[in-house]
């Protein structure tokens, strides 16, 4: 018989059988003020993608694969499974959650301009236009950008 025991970290992290799961914690304050743009309004460039592209082959693509798809207790980032995990959460949410809990040491955080890259890129890939600005790395701006579903906008 396997038996599986999940723990939520202070940092927002599941642990499953030893592998640390991002949890999708809603780390801005809900407020009665619906956000006041979507990711769907070109919140980052295609420039800034191209870089995430290049931060996520470097940093990420061991656990999530080139392809975005993830495996066994790796999540996918990519279509319906990103959409089911980060609708109606913040790009902020996002943002931290790649931050914190997937530097994979509890002492180094990504830094700031690269998490905000591979957020870019993510976006990109699924299907979320660019626009004429960079994704801001203000944790204030950030919780001001709701993600949403392709339908929903």
């Amino acid at each position: 018989m396997i038996v599986a025991v999940a723990l939520t970290s202070l940092s927002g992290a599941q642990i499953i059988a030893g592998v640390r799961q991002p949890v999708p914690l809603r780390t801005s304050a809900p407020s009665a003020q619906a956000p006041e743009r979507t990711v769907w309004d070109g919140i980052y460039t295609v420039e800034q993608a191209q870089r995430g592209g290049k931060a996520y082959e470097r940093a990420c693509s061991r656990c999530h694969r080139e392809n975005l798809a993830g495996e066994a207790a790796v999540p996918p980032l990519i279509g319906a499974p990103f959409f089911d995990r980060w609708s109606n959460l913040s790009v902020h949410d996002l943002f931290f959650a790649i931050q914190i809990t997937m530097s994979h040491s509890p002492d180094l955080f990504a830094p700031s301009e690269m998490v905000a890259d591979v957020v870019s890129y993510l976006l990109r890939a699924n299907g979320i236009p660019a626009g004429a600005n960079e994704l801001p790395v203000s944790q204030d701006e950030l919780r001001h950008i709701l993600i949403t579903e392709p339908a929903a906008h």
